[in-house]
This record gives structure tokens, C-alpha cells and sequence, in this order.
């Protein structure tokens, strides 16, 4: 169902964020394993917003927040810079950068809803992260199940109050991740 648009060649920052997609997309309940989310400005004027959203192709995005029509969704987002260094003399790039993971689900898909709680949901998404990586190391620094901070800095004021408790269920990982690229 993932219909973000394919970037190639895959370069820097997104070596390692297609290497954790590809991970996540493999997760049965998993309907969209996004790749990297980008912040765009939806409206004009007083109606002007920040979203969160993924690039489609022919100048259209999807927006990542709580709702049905994109079911249980991943994507990262840069938490900062992408650090860079030349390796020269091998011609590669050595990257690293702080990054989140944001994971929404519905705890009916993951399993027994009655017997799962969000540290289940999240130690899934840990293993599956990371054993069978190819193209980046990560080293998780944290995560929370707060709503509120899985989404910030979105206002989820005027979403579906419904999506933001059970059987609904989001986790933010905090990641920093390294990655070695070749020059083009």
C-alpha cells in the first residue's frame, strides 16, 4: 500500500532511511512504512499550517497524522543537521544524524488488543529495526507513547479525538543513525 515515491539514486540521509522503511514494511500489520517526512506549509494567510507529510510525485504530498485512510503508518523525520564526512581516499560519505521514528498503529492489527500494550507494539518495532539492517547503524536514545509528543510539534487539537486513544496507539523512537554512501 506504501505509495511514497521512489528516490534514486538513494543518497546520504535516506540510505539509512530506506534501510529502516524496507525493515518496517516487512511488519504484517505495517500498512504504509514511509520513508523520510518532510515539513511543508498547507493554506495561505491566517490559514497557513505547518504539516508533516511525504512526498508522492507530481507535486502532491500525503499528510502523516492520525486518521483511517493511511491505517498503521511509519516515517522518520530529521531531528537536526546531517552530519557529513569525506572519505576520501575510499570514495565514500560518512554520515550521521539524529532522527525520530514515528509509528501510529491499531492495536487490533498488531494482535490481541486486550493483551498488548504500547511497550509490546514498541519492543516489535525495536527487534525488527534492528536485526537485518544493510545500510546503517542506529543506536535508539529513547522513545514514549505520549500522543502528544509522537506528534509534536503538530497541533492535534482538531483531529479525530477517537484516533488518539485505544485502540489507536503511536511510539517515537529517538534515533541517531550512521551510514557510509559512495560519491557521485
Amino acid at each position: 500500500m506504501n505509495n511514497q515515491q521512489t528516490i534514486t539514486p538513494i543518497q546520504l540521509f535516506d540510505v539509512a532511511a530506506e534501510d529502516i522503511r524496507s525493515r518496517l514494511s516487512g511488519l504484517s500489520w505495517m500498512d504504509n512504512a514511509y520513508g523520510r517526512a518532510e515539513t511543508v506549509y498547507k493554506g495561505t494567510g491566517r490559514e497557513r499550517r505547518r504539516v508533516l507529510a511525504v512526498y508522492q510525485g507530481d507535486n502532491e504530498y500525503t499528510e502523516l497524522y492520525p486518521r483511517t485512510e493511511i491505517g498503521n503508518f511509519s516515517y522518520l523525520v530529521l531531528d537536526g543537521p546531517v552530519q557529513v564526512t569525506s572519505l576520501s581516499a575510499t570514495n565514500l560519505f560518512q554520515g550521521r544524524a539524529d532522527a525520530s521514528l514515528v509509528v501510529f498503529f491499531d492495536f487490533r492489527d498488531v494482535g490481541t488488543e486486550a493483551n498488548l500494550t504500547a511497550q509490546n507494539v514498541a519492543n516489535e518495532v525495536l527487534t525488527r529495526i534492528n536485526t537485518g539492517l544493510r545500510q546503517c547503524q542506529i543506536r535508539v536514545n529513547n522513545y514514549t507513547d505520549d500522543i502528544e509528543q509522537v506528534f509534536a510539534p503538530m497541533d492535534l487539537t482538531d483531529r479525530e479525538p477517537a484516533l488518539l486513544m485505544r485502540p489507536f496507539g503511536a511510539l517515537r523512537f529517538r534515533l541517531t543513525l550512521t551510514w557510509k554512501t559512495r560519491c557521485d
